[in-house]
């Protein structure tokens, strides 16, 4: 059993404005969940740092913020142009930042986690919109005690990815 009580930021990065807050609501009820529920995370003091709408919004609090050992929830298609950055090019632009950073996707298209495979982003998870709300935040719940307990052990013991 891990102790839980550094400070990791959580970022959320979606177009659509409902959706990003709606999902931010649901990280901070699935939070409060954890902590109800299991003694390891009693002293989890987290909720949703920060909610970005674009590829820009984002890259511009985290190098003004430098943030690091951050979870993100990112949609991968965060804008209808064709050309523009995606989630995909976001979370490339993260883990070179940030290499403990632990990414979710959270999108509408299964179609793309080919895509975030090839890339080799290493995403802790990949979350449908489609499913439905209780489903989300039980899924949403399993990820963020994976990636609070994949954080507090590379500051434990440094990182150890093989």
């Amino acid at each position: 059993m891990v102790k839980m009580m550094s400070k990791f930021p959580i970022i959320v990065c979606d177009d659509d404005k409902d959706l990003a807050n709606q999902l931010a609501k649901n990280i901070n009820a699935s939070i409060q969940d954890l902590t109800d529920d299991n003694e390891s995370y009693t002293e989890l003091d987290e909720s949703v740092t920060f909610v970005a709408n674009d590829f820009a919004q984002a890259v511009g609090y985290v190098v003004a913020n430098d943030i690091k050992n951050c979870i993100y929830f990112l949609d991968i298609e965060l804008s209808r142009e064709s050309k523009a950055k995606n989630g995909v090019d976001l979370a490339e632009f993260i883990k070179k930042n940030d290499e403990n950073a632990q990414i979710i996707f959270v999108t509408a298209y299964d179609k793309y986690a080919p895509l975030t495979y090839r890339r080799r982003i290493g995403a802790i998870d990949y979350i449908s919109k489609s499913m439905s709300s209780d489903k989300i935040i039980q899924r949403i719940e399993e990820t963020l005690r994976n990636a609070f307990d994949n954080l507090s052990s590379r500051i434990k013991f440094g990182q150890r990815d093989f």
